[in-house]
Parts: structure tokens; sequence; C-alpha cells
């Protein structure tokens, strides 16, 4: 908080109050002035100010990226791990020119036309890299956010499961994470799926130390899945609804904070599991709620 300080030889200081005792006063007026230290006894008055240190009109220079990247920042209370050289990605999501159909086939060429992300990280491993990888890609229109993923798999493994059931994670699942407001970046929502379709929802909107919502619901969720021997594609439509009075719907020009997270069972029993993510979150152990380490989707038209 920013104080002002009057002394009896009528000098006005004004800065933040560092350190304060019986004797004297350590005042910051910035990061390239030195500290003043002021007598206690030379003080006639101490208060408050309102007015920030901040130079006027700072925020209004920056793009809303580069804002999502500042409140993530002082949001932030992960630190991230040693040696550290993480890029926020990046991914350019099309509007769909046509009705996208879900079930799971994809056939649709706005699919084909859709950029792919094709590199999924497994940061809490020397490789770094999954050993099953995944593809996902992305589009939207005026009511849905869809997206494609498939993976790579040699034992999936899934069981039925009923809406919110917690034992999913125990399965071969996909997860979509959204901070779509850029002036809440910790405020997030995550939707996660098996092979079998069913799915579970939360939405943080105090982070991840926070409470979940307990009423809001993802209500709409479409998953449509196909299973191959050695892989299984996911098709899944996400209504906009489901984020409203949290963010505005996707636009040309307008970004989400967004990552793509799967849990993945690399033997046959479901013991040994492989959590990889599309941005790493840069946890010294495996964690998928950092939500100031999300990537940037960015909404763009078709053409």
């Amino acid at each position: 908080l920013n104080s002002v300080v009057e002394t009896k030889d009528q000098r006005t200081l004004t800065g933040l109050i560092a350190n304060r005792s019986p004797a004297q006063l350590k005042l910051h007026s910035g990061p390239t002035v030195p500290p003043t230290i002021i007598r206690q006894s030379d003080i006639r008055e101490v208060r408050h100010s309102n007015v920030s240190l901040m130079p006027e009109n700072l925020l209004q220079a920056l793009t809303t990226q580069q804002l999502q990247d500042l409140f993530s920042h002082l949001q932030r209370k992960d630190p991230p791990s040693e040696a550290d050289d993480w890029k926020r990605p990046v991914y350019h999501a099309r509007r769909a020119t046509t009705p996208i159909v879900i079930d799971g086939k994809a056939d649709e060429a706005d699919w084909q036309e859709a950029e792919v992300i094709d590199r999924f990280e497994f940061p809490w491993w020397k490789g770094k890299q999954a050993t099953e990888q995944s593809q996902v890609r992305m589009l939207w229109d005026d009511r849905f956010v869809y997206i494609l993923h498939t993976c790579i798999d040699g034992h999936i493994n899934s069981q039925p499961r009923e809406h919110d059931d917690p034992q999913l994670a125990r399965d071969d699942c996909f997860e979509i994470m959204v901070a779509p407001d850029p002036l809440r970046p910790n405020s997030y929502f995550n939707i996660e799926w098996n092979v079998n379709g069913a799915y579970i929802d939360a939405h943080r909107p105090a982070g991840p130390k926070g409470p979940r919502l307990a009423e809001w619901d993802a209500k709409g969720v479409i998953v449509r899945s196909i299973i191959r021997k050695d892989s299984w594609t996911c098709e899944v439509a996400i209504p906009l609804d489901v984020f409203a009075g949290n963010a505005e719907k996707p636009r040309a020009g307008r970004s989400w904070n967004v990552n793509f997270n799967r849990h993945n069972y690399l033997d046959a029993v479901g013991k040994l599991r492989q959590l990889s993510q599309w941005s790493s979150t840069g946890t010294p152990r495996p964690a998928f709620h950092v939500p100031g380490r999300f990537g940037s989707v960015v909404f763009v038209n078709s053409n």
C-alpha cells in the first residue's frame, strides 16, 4: 500500500513502507531509487494514499495475452521447477464453416483444416515427452467449442461410469482445462472424459486452492468415441452456455487460456500411469491444476 510521510522539516515523501521500528522507518520509492531511512523523531505524520506507484494507464498498452500473463504471474502460488525455460504455447482454433456432427468419425472438412497439437509433455520424467502420444484439434462456432483427440494406447483401460463418478480418473481419460476470462486467469473449469464417453466436471472460481463451485454443472456435453486396436479417438462438443457469466463467447481475435491433459495407463491392470499435457506445468511433482501455465487458444475465422 502506498504511503505518504510528512516530516517536521516540511518534506513530503511517498512510497512503500518496507520496515518500521520505534527508532526509524524505511521507505521504498521505486526499484531504481535507494530506500530512504527516516528517524521516527523527525516524522510529523504517516498516512496511506489511494494513489498507486504504478504509472497511469500502464495496462492500456498491454495486449490481452500480456494481461493474462501478468495476472497469472501475480496470482501464482506454485513456483516453477529449476532451469525452467517454458514459453506459453499458442493454438489457433478455426471457426467451423459447416455443422459438426458428433459421432467420433470427424469426417467434416473443417477437421482436416484444423491446426494439430501433436506433442504432449511428460515433464516429470527424464525423457520429457509422453511415451504414447496424443493429437488434438479444436474448432468453434456460435454454440459450441469442439475437441477432437486421438490417443495412442497399447492398453486401453476404461469402465462404464455415471456422470461425475470420482473414479473416472482411474480410467484412460482426457481433459480440457479452460480459464476463459483474461482478467481472472485463476478462475478455471475442467471437463474430463473417458473412452466410454462418461465425464466429470468442475469449476474453481478461486483457483486450484479454492473450493469447487458445487452448483456448477457442464450440462449438454456430448462425447462420442471410436476405439481401435492401439488407439482411441473422441469427438467432443462443449456448449458455450456452460461458461455463461464467466466469459464472453469466442470471436475472432479473442483468446482463452487452455490446457489439455491425459491420464494414460501403460499396463493391462491399470497400475502404471503416465500423466501428459500440452503445456508443461513446470511443477516438481505431477500436477495439472496450474492455471498460470495453461497454453493460449486464439479463436480465428476459417479464412
